[in-house]
């Protein structure tokens, strides 16, 4: 998770700087408009692509844990069941 937090805000802060250099570049507002255009779109594909292996890494880890659970449970279910066995003879 810091990881994510910390190229989510690299991307931002890129993304600022970025803008604010066009912003005071001389050149026409035309051509600074566009440029603004172009670097929002990269900072937000950026944003997207990380969001998206985000979501991938806790899906993951949500599934294993699950795994881990039901197979932690079983196990103790079982036990249970053999232990009333044990008891009700």
């Amino acid at each position: 998770m810091r990881a994510g937090k910390a190229i989510l805000g690299l991307l931002a802060g890129v993304a600022v700087g970025a803008t604010l250099g066009l912003l005071f570049a001389p050149d026409k507002g035309l051509n600074t408009r566009k440029k603004i255009k172009k670097s929002t779109n990269k900072f937000k594909d950026g944003v997207s692509g990380q969001f998206s292996d985000l979501v991938d890494t806790v899906t993951e880890k949500i599934d294993s844990l699950t795994k881990e659970l039901k197979s932690n449970g079983k196990g103790s279910s079982d036990e249970g069941q053999a232990g009333n066995k044990a008891k009700a003879s």
